[in-house]
């Protein structure tokens, strides 16, 4: 039981590690898109190279488990919601509808 859950922990920080790294590709993209020569291309590249990766990082967690994928999967959506949480004030102060408002 204890190696099960040392599996799942390990899975979730692996996920955690995983959306990290997705999102700060995406920061990065973000940052330079307006001055590339190519803004489309890059933004496609970007997305493909981010979500190749994430995704075959996620299978390697996986290990043939698909509880330990679905943790992973858990941990990058929890990481999402507060990388949301964090970058867009309206979330913070409870507002909602179309752009915070």
């Amino acid at each position: 039981m204890a190696e099960l859950a040392i599996g799942w922990l390990v899975a979730a920080l692996a996920g955690a590690i995983v959306a990290l790294l997705y999102f700060a590709g995406l920061w990065w993209t973000v940052q330079r898109v307006a001055d590339a020569r190519y803004p489309v291309a890059l933004l496609a590249a970007s997305f493909v190279l981010r979500a190749g990766l994430a995704v075959g990082a996620l299978w390697l967690i996986m290990q043939g488990d698909v509880w330990r994928m679905l943790v992973a999967l858990g941990a990058f959506l929890i990481v999402r919601a507060v990388v949301l949480w964090r970058v867009r004030p309206s979330l913070r102060e409870g507002r909602t509808g179309a752009r915070g408002q």
